[in-house]
């Protein structure tokens, strides 16, 4: 009996070799989507992607806040001692080694009967921030969805009976914020609210699902309604100068066709005829000076937090004078319109202060911008003043044009120099359209710097909003472009083993294929099966 094999005619084919590389390539591939995962896992890990996430989740008033990390510096002294906060764990159950810096909380919450200065916060800053933020005095805001009451361990405060308040926070989310507090806040839920207290550790929870985090607020109370807008971390009060003059009504101002901002400066010394004086799209001369260190001199014994407020209050007054067109130029409309769109958004619009038609000197006004230059100016002997700081500030809705201030001081820690990036809160007094050197070759007149027009303002103090994160001097780009063409080589290492497979079955099971499916007698005689006779 012959076999197949044994047939001339029928002989089995060498299988050809797999293209060289195939198995290396799909080895590559493999090992470049693992460190692919491997890096997207650790950025998602990161403090800044924890913040970009958290501020891509919330609504666009937290997003404001979230954007940036906090400092100690920005958030003041914890109101409890080192010692205390050192026994505190995070991301975990409560534990009887925190009790002491437990009941040191409500015990700080009780001595505290004046406003703190606290500092807004989302979720997401509290579990990326909490050695940060624990101690410290914090603001939430959210929907409360439980309260349960809560029994304490003895303790020598006398506090016998607690509320756990289950707050869902702003801009919505699965993961909660838990408030303790001795005041029994409303029993209806669900119910918009807000709360001032210190924060005290994330803690981990048990649930119907698993394990979970949620940051530990202590309060003196739940304040329930619509919270009030998001504002960011103020200077304590007490550092703030006293206020040496009779604040003006909002409505006297309006009633005599006189801006709030120039009312106060007439109260405060200021003549108004000097700042009439003052010519628009021009440098600084000397005819500005009076006027320039009158309101300096006069704004420097104004708390920056009160001249915010004032601000605030002709706000309406502001957009009621300027959002209707002063003629029917193009011009005019597009100023108009952007000031009653800024206004809608409870800011102030930039667009009539380049604008040569109106003239707003001494207006008062205040803007949430960055500022990215503040030098010290030593001024002249003549001066009443030693020097000031100038401030370069870009609001949003600035298309990259500076807002210039000059104020008498910073707060402790604001960074200086000509290359800063620091939010701030500005509130000042409109002088007037200054014409500054831009360091940039004119092109009609080449040995000539061009000239660029900026509004300037005299201030007291910025106000810090958060401070720059590290991280955001990271070169971003560099690791998007890292990741993408890591992404891109393990898409052709695929597709180059996938074409080699195509090639190998082309040339090999397909080959066998065609021989299973053509008739050969001979192997048919050579193995007759065994009813052959």
């Amino acid at each position: 009996m012959r076999f197949l094999t044994n047939n001339p005619r029928v002989s089995t084919p060498r299988s050809p070799k797999r293209p060289a590389g195939t198995s290396g390539l799909k080895l590559v591939s493999l090992a470049c989507g693992l460190l692919l995962v491997l890096a997207a896992q650790q950025r998602l890990n990161s403090e800044e992607a924890r913040r970009a996430i958290g501020a891509l989740m919330a609504d666009p008033a937290e997003a404001a806040i979230t954007g940036f990390v906090a400092t100690p510096a920005s958030l003041g002294q914890p109101v409890i001692t080192n010692d205390l906060l050192a026994t505190i764990d995070d991301n975990a159950p409560f534990s009887d080694d925190e009790q002491a810096a437990w009941f040191a909380c409500f015990q700080a919450c009780e001595d505290d009967e004046s406003e703190p200065a606290a500092s807004d916060v989302t979720l997401s800053q509290l579990r990326a921030q909490p050695d940060v933020y624990r101690g410290r005095w914090v603001r939430v805001r959210g929907t409360v969805r439980r309260v349960e009451p809560v029994t304490p361990s003895t303790n020598d405060l006398g506090i016998d009976s607690l509320f756990r308040v289950v707050v869902q926070p702003r801009g919505g989310g699965a993961w909660p914020i838990m408030i303790y507090t001795r005041a029994k806040p409303p029993a209806t839920t669900p119910f918009e609210a807000q709360a001032t207290g210190l924060f005290f550790k994330n803690v981990s929870y048990r649930f119907a699902d698993g394990v979970g985090v949620a940051p530990v607020v202590v309060a003196p109370e739940v304040i329930a309604g619509k919270p009030e807008p998001l504002t960011s971390v103020a200077p304590p009060k007490a550092a703030e100068p006293p206020i040496e003059f009779d604040l003006p009504a909002p409505s006297v101002g309006k009633a005599e066709g006189v801006s709030l901002g120039r009312a106060m400066l007439d109260q405060l010394g200021v003549s108004l005829e000097s700042l009439d004086s003052v010519r628009d799209r021009a440098r600084f001369v000397r005819a500005d000076r009076a006027p320039f260190y009158a309101v300096l001199d006069a704004v420097g014994r104004t708390p920056a937090t009160q001249l915010s407020r004032l601000a605030k209050t002709g706000l309406d007054d502001f957009v009621a004078r300027l959002g209707s067109p002063a003629d029917e130029s193009v011009r005019a409309r597009q100023v108009a319109r952007e000031v009653l769109r800024r206004g809608e958004e409870n800011a102030y619009s930039v667009a009539p202060l380049f604008d040569p038609a109106h003239s707003l000197h001494g207006e008062l006004m205040v803007f949430d911008a960055v500022v990215r230059r503040a030098v010290w100016v030593e001024a002249d002997e003549t001066a009443p003043v030693r020097g000031y700081y100038e401030l370069h500030a870009f609001p949003p809705d600035s298309q990259n044009l500076p807002l210039v201030f000059c104020m008498r001081r910073l707060p402790t820690g604001f960074p200086v120099g000509d290359s800063v990036r620091q939010p701030a809160r500005l509130a000042g007094f409109f002088l007037k359209q200054w014409a500054y050197s831009t360091r940039r070759i004119d092109a009609d007149n080449p040995g000539k710097d061009r000239r660029q027009f900026a509004p300037l303002f005299v201030g007291s103090a910025p106000q810090p909003l958060a401070a720059p994160s590290p991280a955001d001097g990271r070169p971003g780009w560099l690791v998007g472009a890292a990741g993408g063409s890591l992404l891109g080589l393990t898409a052709v290492a695929l597709l180059l083993a996938w074409r080699g497979d195509r090639r190998y079955e082309a040339a090999t099971l397909a080959r066998f294929r065609r021989l299973a499916a053509a008739p050969n007698d001979d192997a048919d005689r050579a193995d007759p099966g065994p009813d052959a006779n």
